[in-house]
């Protein structure tokens, strides 16, 4: 499997070749056929849109290049429902949704194959093409690329079936490593950060081993000029390991028995608690933690985050820190910062939005009307909040100074709403436009969380569902204006009364009444 390296999709990518890895045609006879697979998926917590993605591979005879038979190749997509895969040209092959809901991916991946298709003579290494036109919000949609280099082996070239003699050993035990492959290539594997050459065997026995260790058996062969590699790798689990980390991690409740240290007093290095742990009185460089009970005084020396940490002793801190849900009887920082907001986001926008959502963690929900370009344009919306019962309402848009007294003027008004927010209680949201608007306005809602809600890389709220919607309250009132009322309309209504005196004139008093409109607006 082939991850890509140089990718700036949106969508994550992971190629394989049937077979693995490639053969090139021989000079006669019959020739090499080969395919791609190729699964895309949305590796983030958010939803990815995406209503094309092409697929480019090198047509000619040269090293670089696939394959000089365009014709007969297959494809197949799946689901078959939702997308389609197909050749548009020579060497390109588009895949699109059959409808725009498959646009949206979030946990359920694609897989495409390109297939039957006639691997040309020249040994070499050929690169795959991916163009992905996707958005993050359904609306900004940008092209996106991504490469992926894949190997073509000489005819009959076999190499694989790496195994180790056991899954598992005991502490400071060997392993002896098997596998499968052709003569030709210089063989090396890799482990523990060395080298060896294989490249005269097919079993390799490895030293002793202290700790879990992945083997890395690389293939490398040199032809014409060119050079291509293909890799397999296997894991030993050891039993009772020697551990050696510059951060440790722990994701559940742990017991250490016997004195700790974390780093020395000439270089201090970081640790990170995800789980319940008790801590005696403790000195550490950099910290973090979740859900730790420290009995007596913790010193930290360095950038730490607490998350739900007891400190039934004094805590000092000699450089930055970030507490999130922290109790602290005693809490002393010499120096740096203290950081308590996470980091904040743009959760929705749009010009007419409404829905509700819960957060995992306190923090403050914000609603900025945002202006329209064009300034001179009448343009009024409404953003409203409602949380713990209580509802929240800005308005912005443009404004206008029209005063007898006062310059005729117009300029941007935008405005913003902050809500503090409690974890775990029900918050909508809701946007109204005034139907007097020469143009509407766009409304965003951003998130700034107080701490991180969980594990940092978990999302600090969630959209609520369609029963949870039904206690939502009414959107806001679209806000309305009129004209501001004033001594114009009685001067004007004269003037022109006067002006058909003089001219001797009988005006009808729909024509009296446009008159009087064009000179208040002089």
């Amino acid at each position: 499997m082939i991850i890509d390296a140089t990718n700036t999709t949106l969508l994550a990518y992971a190629v394989t070749t049937d077979p693995d890895p490639l053969q090139v045609s021989p000079a006669s006879g019959n020739p090499s056929y080969g395919g791609l697979t190729i699964v895309v998926s949305n590796n983030t917590s958010q939803a990815i849109y995406c209503r094309q993605i092409q697929f480019t591979l090198p047509i000619g005879t040269l090293a670089q290049d696939l394959t000089n038979v365009t014709t007969g190749i297959l494809t197949a997509a799946t689901p078959s429902g939702n997308w389609q895969l197909t050749q548009t040209s020579d060497g390109v092959f588009t895949a699109l949704p059959t409808a725009p809901q498959y646009e949206e991916i979030t946990t359920d991946g694609l897989v495409f194959q390109i297939y039957n298709i006639v691997v040309n003579q020249q040994v070499g290494t050929f690169t795959l093409t991916v163009q992905e036109t996707s958005s993050l919000d359904d609306s900004n949609w940008q092209i996106q690329t991504g490469t992926f280099d894949l190997a073509k082996f000489p005819y009959g070239f076999f190499f694989g079936d790496l195994a180790p003699s056991a899954p598992l050993v005991q502490y400071h035990e060997s392993v002896d490593l098997t596998w499968t492959g052709s003569d030709g290539p210089i063989y090396t594997m890799f482990a523990g950060g060395h080298a060896y050459d294989v490249t005269d065997t097919r079993t390799w026995t490895s030293c002793r081993l202290t700790g879990d260790t992945t083997f890395l058996l690389q293939a490398s062969l040199q032809q014409q000029g060119e050079t291509v590699t293909a890799y397999q790798s296997t894991t030993v689990i050891v039993a009772d390991p020697s551990l050696t980390a510059t951060d440790l991690t722990v994701l559940t409740t742990s017991t250490l028995q016997g004195p700790v240290t974390v780093g020395t007093t000439a270089q201090q290095t970081s640790l990170t608690v995800n789980g319940t742990s008790t801590l005696g009185t403790t000195s550490t460089g950099p910290l973090t933690t979740a859900g730790a009970t420290v009995t007596g005084n913790l010193n930290v020396n360095g950038p730490s985050t607490l998350n739900g940490t007891t400190v039934n002793g004094t805590l000092n801190g000699t450089n930055s820190a970030s507490l999130n849900n922290l109790t602290a009887n005693g809490l002393s920082a010499l120096s740096g910062t203290v950081t308590l907001l996470g980091q904040g986001s743009v959760l929705f926008a749009g010009a007419g939005i409404s829905g509700g959502v819960t957060f995992t963690t306190d923090g403050f929900l914000l609603a900025q009307v945002v202006p329209p370009s064009d300034k001179t344009k009448c343009s009024f919306a409404t953003a409203a909040i409602t949380t713990g019962g209580i509802t929240f309402q800005v308005q912005g848009g443009t404004v206008g100074s029209f005063g007898s007294n006062w310059s005729k003027v117009m300029d941007f008004n935008p405005n913003v709403l902050t809500v503090p927010v409690q974890a775990n209680v029900k918050c909508y949201f809701a946007v109204t436009q005034s139907s007097q608007n020469q143009v509407n306005s766009g409304v965003q809602f951003s998130w700034f969380p107080i701490g991180k809600g969980g594990y940092r890389d978990e999302p600090t709220f969630r959209m609520l569902t369609e029963e949870e919607l039904a206690d939502a309250p009414p959107p806001p009132i679209p806000p309305t204006f009129s004209a501001m009322p004033n001594g114009d309309e009685e001067a004007s209504a004269a003037f022109v009364d006067r002006l058909a005196e003089a001219l001797g004139a009988g005006l009808p008093d729909e024509t009296r009444a446009d008159l009087a409109l064009l000179l208040r607006r002089l």
